[in-house]
């Protein structure tokens, strides 16, 4: 097989052009050879020796190499400093050039005149002609130079000039004409010297002159171009520095929440719960921005928000206490809502309650300022009665919610208006000391707080059969007609200890006061139906309610709550309004403090205190047929004027299940004193023999330690099937605390019955 010679290009491909180049190369090439073999025939003649030829064939090699490695190696570039170095080396080197313009002048001068010398003695030496001649033609050559470079100058600055105008530039100052003087002193002075040294030759009066003429001209350009120690340093015109940070081009402010909500909480991929709703119309305050939420119609309403607005914080990075959802105000559809975000809470600080502020007509009854919205738009109004009567109101908050604070405000609002009368109930007995010091009418303790709607019904069967007399319908507090205030602290106490039935009184109680002149005001723990008995019961306090914040998630909200207490602020005082009349029933509310007098050294700013607060007002009278209601049911007043049923300081009893009641407190010897009604005397009867009809709880037990049943286990044991551990507990207290059963000594968990005979003094 026949070796072939790769080829990388064929013949038929290469063009007219690149045949022609190939040509030049080969005969370059032949040029090269032709010059090598002359150079070598050189050497050989002149005897150079066959090993020097290598030698000086590599020197060259190597030379081209080391020049084309220079010409590739890329010239390291100056840096800034070393630039402006070589600037100010030029403007140096100019300078000291322009200062020695006067020398080059006076110089070409003494020249010009020694050559015009020695024409004048060639002259005069080898012709008749005169000397002056030739002298005067040299003398002409320095004016000449003169005339020449003001030409020269002037002819520059109008070129200048000109390129100036073409370009729209200022034209350039005209600052060499101001040299003109000298210019022109200068030639006459060098046409006078060099006329001089062409006649009489140079000497030392021609120098001196030379010397003098120069320093004359001169010493202005030389002022203008110094030199010397004084003289600040050249130094190149620095240019303008570029900005590090340029100002932006100006752009429009983008807007953070509603960039967030559509891409988190509008955005159906990433979860939103809002999806395809858009925040509009911004509008912006020291505290608070607020958007209008156009939501998916059909699918979305305001509601539907108020539902994850947890979830819609997170996506807008603020806490869910930040973020307020209300119903449309401009009521332009449910698929509007109105939403607001707190940049800077406006109630973060306390404010003290500084005193009552109300209103009391015949159709209003309302405690102004009682709090301030947490968007920082408004204070909250508390309402008493309106043109459709009382208004059945709720407070509601866990310990130390601030709870005790809104309830207190509520109630020397109250009495501040001179037209209520108070009754307090309250099942703890410790709630709030301050409240029993001041209401006409206490009732304390579990028992007595589930007997207090016989009370209740009294009072309300009297004012009901004034209204029947007077023709009433309704009846709203006035001056001639005063109402009554009824406060039951610790609702939820009752349902906790079994008066289920007790609680569910109120339900039918609450609906029949506010017509007639009373204001049913609930506090308890919980907002959960079944700490009120039922949601009927709930409901009937329903008309106005105060929800503190509470660690809870239920579902069963408060009718007309739609925000959950969980998200309120974690901060004392703060709560939420619910009114069926308010337009703002879901905005957290920071209520005004108003300490207790065992905290008062706590808040010395504080200008009111709970007790300072109430006793600076008085209650009115009351119907004669009210009076006669209350006496009925628990008898004479005490001393001054009050029914004290139960507590430490009681004076009262409700009357016992045998229908005996209390005897009056005022007037007798025992005023002041626990009386001996009540389950007292169905003991006491029970001892003596006497069968009062159905055996009360503390009979029952009384009767099983005289049995021999003697711990409480087994008391709890032997009275499951009629009552429970619970009322075992408090008939135990109870008969304990009035002295029928006793704890022996060195016994746990027993009791025993005193020697003495129940029922006797």
């Amino acid at each position: 097989m026949p070796k072939t010679t790769p080829r990388t290009q064929s013949n038929q491909n290469l063009t007219s052009e690149q045949y022609r180049a190939l040509a030049e190369h080969a005969a370059g090439q032949e040029a090269n050879q032709r010059t090598r073999a002359r150079k070598d025939r050189a050497k050989r003649a002149a005897g150079v020796p066959q090993n020097r030829w290598a030698t000086d064939q590599q020197v060259k090699v190597a030379g081209k190499a080391e020049a084309a490695a220079r010409k590739d190696t890329p010239t390291q570039r100056p840096d800034r400093d070393q630039l402006v170095e070589r600037q100010r080396q030029a403007m140096i080197r100019d300078r000291n050039r322009r200062r020695r313009l006067p020398w080059y002048g006076t110089g070409a001068t003494v020249l010009a005149g020694l050559a015009g010398h020695g024409v004048v003695t060639l002259f005069e030496s080898t012709t008749a002609v005169s000397g002056t001649v030739p002298g005067l033609v040299f003398a002409a050559v320095p004016a000449l130079g003169a005339g020449v470079t003001a030409l020269r100058t002037e002819s520059h600055h109008q070129h200048r000039r000109k390129l100036a105008q073409h370009q729209s530039q200022d034209a350039p100052d005209p600052s060499h004409r101001r040299w003109a003087p000298e210019l022109a002193a200068g030639g006459a002075g060098a046409a006078a010297l060099a006329y001089w040294i062409a006649r009489a030759g140079l000497s030392w009066p021609v120098v001196l002159a030379a010397l003098v003429g120069t320093i004359a001209c001169g010493w202005r350009w030389w002022r203008a171009n110094p030199i010397g120690p004084r003289v600040a340093p050249l130094q190149p015109p620095q240019p303008a520095q570029p900005d590090p940070t340029p100002a932006p081009e100006p752009q429009e402010p983008v807007d953070d929440f509603a960039r967030d909500w559509a891409a988190y909480c509008a955005n159906k991929n990433r979860g939103g719960k809002a999806p395809g709703s858009r925040l509009t119309n911004r509008d912006d305050t020291d505290y608070i921005t607020t958007y209008d939420a156009e939501l998916a119609r059909g699918s979305q309403t305001p509601n539907t928000l108020r539902q994850a607005i947890a979830e819609l914080a997170s996506g807008l990075a603020i806490r869910a206490s930040q973020l307020l959802i209300e119903d449309d105000p401009h009521e332009r559809g449910e698929h509007i809502a109105k939403v607001t975000i707190v940049r800077h809470d406006p109630v973060a600080d306390t404010r003290y309650y500084t005193g009552p502020n109300v209103t009391a007509t015949d159709t209003d009854g309302i405690v102004h300022g009682a709090g301030r919205y947490g968007d920082g738009c408004g204070e909250l109004d508390l309402v008493m009665w309106n043109d459709a009567g009382m208004v059945p109101t709720a407070i509601i908050g866990a310990t130390r919610s601030g709870k005790s604070c809104v309830g207190n405000i509520a109630v020397d609002g109250m009495l501040s208006t001179g037209v209520m009368n108070m009754i307090y109930i309250d099942p703890k007995t410790i709630s709030s000391p301050e409240m029993s010091d001041i209401a006409r009418v206490v009732i304390l303790g579990q028992e007595n707080a589930a007997r207090a709607p016989e009370l209740v019904n009294a009072i309300l069967g009297a004012r009901r059969d004034y209204g029947a007399q007077h023709r009433m319908a309704k009846m709203n507090p006035t001056a001639e007609l005063p109402g009554w205030g009824v406060i039951h602290d610790e609702f939820s106490e009752l349902v906790n200890h079994g008066y289920r039935k007790q609680a569910l009184q109120w339900t039918s109680l609450v609906n029949t006061l506010a017509a007639f002149g009373m204001w049913p005001v609930a506090m308890n723990q919980s907002m959960l139906e079944t700490k009120w008995g039922d949601d009927q019961c709930r409901g009937a306090f329903a008309s106005q309610m105060v929800v503190m914040r509470m660690r809870t998630y239920s579902g069963k909200l408060i009718p007309g709550l739609e925000l959950h207490p969980a998200s309120l602020p974690n901060r004392k005082g703060i709560g939420v309004y619910v009114h069926d009349d308010a337009a703002r029933s879901n905005v957290p509310v920071q209520f005004d403090y108003i300490p207790e007098p065992k905290e008062a050294h706590k808040h010395p700013d504080a200008p009111l205190t709970t007790k300072s607060a109430f006793g600076m007002h008085t209650q009115p009278g009351m119907l004669d047929s009210e009076y006669a209601a209350i006496v009925s049911v628990l008898g004479e007043p005490n001393a001054d004027g009050r029914w004290i049923v139960g507590g430490p300081f009681g004076t009262h009893e409700f009357p016992s299940a045998d229908g005996s009641s209390s005897s009056g407190a005022d007037t007798s010897d025992t005023a002041g004193q626990k009386t001996t009604g009540g389950w007292g005397a169905q003991l006491a009867a029970a001892a003596n023999g006497s069968d009062t009809g159905e055996v009360s709880s503390e009979r029952r037990v009384y009767e099983l330690i005289a049995a021999g049943t003697t711990t409480r286990k087994s008391i709890v044991r032997a009275c499951q099937d009629r009552m429970s551990e619970a009322t075992v507990d408090r008939a135990l207290d109870t008969l304990v605390g009035d002295g029928h059963v006793h704890r022996p000594e060195g016994t746990r968990g027993a009791y025993a019955v005193t020697t003495s005979t129940p029922g006797t003094d």
